[in-house]
């Protein structure tokens, strides 16, 4: 479809269809020429914005891909998602695979890993569903920084850092 450059309402009308097809990158494209037409007008400039936030979300690593979960599943389903594909990916699971296979195993389960502690984590769920940049500071989105294998023996080996053995009693 080929339309006149200026036409801002045909430019705008063309950038949500591409939204709607995902194509983020002709959405901004379109946006950003209708912006420069009607020079800077406030509504272009919304959609603009909210195009350029989907293209960013668009190449990040989506966690709830990642785990194979629905962006509305519960703590619950996280959780066991995170368990079984840890349980899959672990590198004491590979140590019989091919170098090569053990790369692709520990690349997945560091990503495993990190979408779990992303999803995890209210506040930081929170951030990534709204479209926060998680690597920026003072989010508490430094994922880099998970130990996997801590992260895995809490689940797998009595349940993170106190066990199930301890019994508190109260004494007078």
């Amino acid at each position: 479809l080929d339309i006149e450059e200026s036409n801002v309402k045909a430019l705008c009308r063309r950038a949500m269809a591409y939204l709607e097809t995902e194509d983020f990158e002709a959405a901004v494209r379109d946006l950003e020429c209708a912006a420069r037409h009607s020079q800077n007008d406030r509504g272009v400039m919304e959609q603009l914005k909210h195009a350029k936030l989907e293209l960013a979300k668009s190449k990040r690593v989506n966690p709830y891909k990642v785990l194979g979960v629905d962006t509305n599943a519960d703590e619950r389903d996280i959780k066991k998602a995170y368990r079984r594909l840890a349980l899959q990916f672990h590198p004491d699971k590979n140590h019989g695979s091919s170098d090569a296979d053990k790369a692709i195993a520990e690349t997945k389960f560091k990503q495993v890993s990190e979408a779990y502690d992303v999803l995890s984590d209210p506040q930081k769920r929170r951030r990534y569903d709204s479209g926060a940049d998680m690597d920026s500071c003072g989010g508490g989105g430094h994922h880099h920084d998970v130990d996997v294998n801590q992260m895995f023996q809490m689940f797998f080996q009595g349940g993170g850092g106190g066990g199930g053995d301890h019994h508190h009693r109260f004494r007078f």
